[in-house]
């Protein structure tokens, strides 16, 4: 099974909690390929590097770059265009807040048939998209 990680579940994996340690639990093991990233999830997180204080800012780019090479990061494809608009005209009608970007991200897990691997219960209900919560399951 193809997993796609969301931002917020690379936040917390890179993070030293007792969250991170249930993520990290759950890669272990697992083949080089299997989880995936999003070059959305990827700009997302060098922004949050870039916004850090200047004087973490060297180790959070450590932290990020040490991250992403666990992973195989996905440029986002323009042939998902069709499954973005498909999936933010649903979310729209069923009330879900999702920013463009957590569209862009479930359109990608969508398109490349991953699973999305979230804490965020606004993707719950997107038809044809498979989430999972690694904090909760």
């Amino acid at each position: 099974m193809l997993l796609m990680f969301d931002t917020n579940i690379c936040v917390y994996g890179m993070k030293r909690t007792p969250n991170s340690n249930r993520i990290l639990r759950r890669i272990s093991g697992r083949s080089y390929g299997e989880i995936v990233i999003s070059s959305v999830t990827a700009s997302e997180l060098a922004f949050g590097v870039e916004n850090s204080h200047p004087k973490f800012r060297g180790e959070n780019l450590e932290k990020l770059n040490d991250w992403l090479g666990l992973f195989s990061v996905l440029d986002y494809p323009a042939s998902a265009m069709m499954d973005y608009a498909k999936l933010k005209l649903e979310a729209l009608k069923a009330g879900h807040k999702l920013g463009a970007y957590d569209v862009m991200i479930a359109a990608h897990a969508f398109h490349v048939g991953a699973t999305l691997v979230t804490n965020d219960d606004n993707f719950s209900g997107m038809p044809g998209l498979k989430t999972v919560n690694w904090l909760t399951d």
